[in-house]
């Protein structure tokens, strides 16, 4: 069986039933049949088939108090998990970690407001920077494991450097050290990680 490095992340588009047959149990699947939406079935079983067809077929998986997936076997790894309409996006490392991606053509305006402070909504002028600081928020929030973080209040962004395909992102949660979170933009999605290498 493989073990994570300092971080791998693994992408996929949503699979079909014939794609993750084998590679999920039979109680995921009828978890799964609960699930009222046929993409959300498909979410919750793609990034189960993923993980496994990378690191090992008798991987288990189970949910922390605050609903955080993670490896039943190996509890010293870390696993972070994101979905669009189209694709999951998995982080696996040896360090607290967290992952969110999103596609540009989702509507961030309309709720910038309830993420964004204006100083941070003047970090940047890249046009897919509403996306950006959504998954920046969202990662950083996966990464502190803990509940009722206020968006605006607790997760903070500092500084972007996105002027390429890659950039980095600083920000801090609550009055902790700074952390540097990885961007990458593509013409259909945004995805930004954060890593714990300290």
């Amino acid at each position: 069986m493989r073990s994570p490095g300092a971080h791998d992340r693994l992408m996929s588009p949503l699979m079909k039933p014939e794609e993750y047959e084998g590679w999920v149990t039979a109680a995921e699947k009828r978890t799964a049949e609960g699930f009222g939406s046929p993409r959300r079935r498909a979410e919750y079983l793609t990034w189960r088939a993923l993980v496994r067809q990378y690191y090992g077929h008798d991987l288990q998986f189970a949910y922390d108090a605050l609903g955080a997936p993670y490896v039943v076997d190996h509890p010293e790894w870390y696993l972070s998990v994101s979905h669009t309409k189209t694709s999951v996006a998995v982080l696996l490392s040896e360090y607290r970690c967290g992952i969110d991606m999103e596609e540009t053509n989702r509507r961030f305006q309309r709720i910038r407001h309830k993420y964004l402070t204006d100083e941070e909504l003047a970090l940047s002028d890249h046009p897919h920077f509403l996306a950006i600081a959504w998954c920046a928020k969202e990662a950083l929030y996966k990464y502190a494991g803990e509940r009722e973080l206020d968006f605006t209040q607790d997760l903070r962004l500092l500084c972007l450097d996105a002027g390429r395909a890659e950039g980095q992102l600083r920000a801090q949660i609550k009055d902790g050290e700074p952390l540097w979170l990885t961007v990458d933009v593509e013409s259909d999605y945004v995805i930004v990680e954060v890593v714990d290498c300290r």
